[in-house]
């Protein structure tokens, strides 16, 4: 039986510890084909058949070549969008890798880079919370910082800025209420980038504390269905099919997202499904339209978005299709 060996996103997920997600239907889907995959720990590099990495680290690679694999044995996983991961997004690090797989439609060239989708594992709530049940609005994302161009954190932090003097806005998500920019990573990228003044007026906003910030959730799928609406921002915007669990999260909690990202996202998820950010001037046009918003037309909204779910269009972010169409690339 052949091998393959994983570099995962981080430390916590060896042990094969990654495979408890969805993720463990990659190793269904190779093991069809005669392929046992387990995390680099628990294997010998030099002997295996091909390495996947999850986002390109340096030192992953340098290892890789230490054991000296060939260029035909790597395969790389765009998992994280430009704002986090900037130095991956250049043709030079993809053609160090055989196989590349992007959410990115506008990489694809179905040669060496694949188009992948980001696999959704989340349940159907049993029973979805009523209109009078729900709290107007929430924000659920983790404090982040990035200084490349069309990052959507900072559009993040204006929408928390805006909405926090209402009583009914809720902010969840690690690292808010103390200052996520004192750390040498954004730092670095902000002086690379040339936005060292923007970083040092986000170092000086990140000691004021937010009094909407109600801290970390176990279940945010439940959380979420507290709102009628939820801020859906991805972390990048101006990309092609760049679409993760942010706006799927609210549609399994019966939540009408407000969504921003994708350029693309009405290709992918139908408009009568969620809030478009990019039809409206700015915050307080937005908070007008969601206040008006009658249940009547919040019960369409929801309704579309479980249509949505139960349909083929959302087929492809199916945990055992993702990796299905990858296993048929590597």
């Amino acid at each position: 039986m052949k091998q393959y060996l994983l570099f995962p996103h981080n430390d916590g997920d060896l042990q094969d510890k990654i495979f408890e997600s969805p993720f463990g239907w990659l190793c269904s889907s190779l093991q069809k084909k005669g392929i046992e995959l387990h995390t680099y720990d628990r294997g010998d590099l030099a002997k295996a058949d091909k390495v996947l990495c999850f986002n390109h680290r340096p030192a992953a690679y340098a290892a890789c070549q230490r054991a000296g694999l060939r260029r035909d044995q790597l395969v790389l996983f765009l998992m994280e969008p430009k704002p986090v991961v900037p130095d991956q997004y250049r043709p030079e690090v993809w053609n160090q890798y055989g196989t590349v797989f992007t959410f990115l439609d506008n990489l694809v060239d179905h040669k060496h880079i694949f188009k992948m989708y980001y696999p959704q594992g989340q349940e159907l709530m049993e029973q979805l919370p009523g209109w009078s049940e729900r709290k107007f609005l929430t924000l659920m994302n983790a404090n982040k910082y990035s200084y490349v161009q069309h990052e959507l954190y900072s559009v993040r932090r204006q929408a928390i800025r805006y909405f926090e003097r209402n009583p009914d806005f809720d902010l969840y998500g690690f690292d808010w209420n103390h200052n996520g920019t004192l750390n040498l990573g954004a730092a670095s990228q902000a002086f690379k980038s040339g936005h060292w003044i923007q970083y040092v007026m986000d170092v000086i906003a990140g000691f004021r504390h937010a009094a909407c910030y109600r801290g970390t959730v176990p279940d945010k799928r439940a959380t979420i269905a507290k709102y009628k609406f939820a801020i859906a921002f991805e972390n990048e915007s101006k990309t092609q099919g760049y679409i993760t669990e942010k706006i799927f999260d609210c549609f399994f909690a019966g939540t009408v997202p407000v969504y921003l990202g994708a350029e693309n996202i009405t290709y992918y998820v139908p408009a009568d499904c969620f809030v478009d950010f990019r039809k409206f001037s700015g915050f307080a046009e937005l908070e007008k339209f969601l206040r008006a918003m009658t249940e009547p037309e919040f019960l369409r909204y929801q309704k579309n978005g479980q249509r949505f779910l139960h349909g083929p269009a959302f087929a492809p972010w199916l945990p055992k299709n993702v990796f299905a169409s990858i296993t048929e690339h590597l």
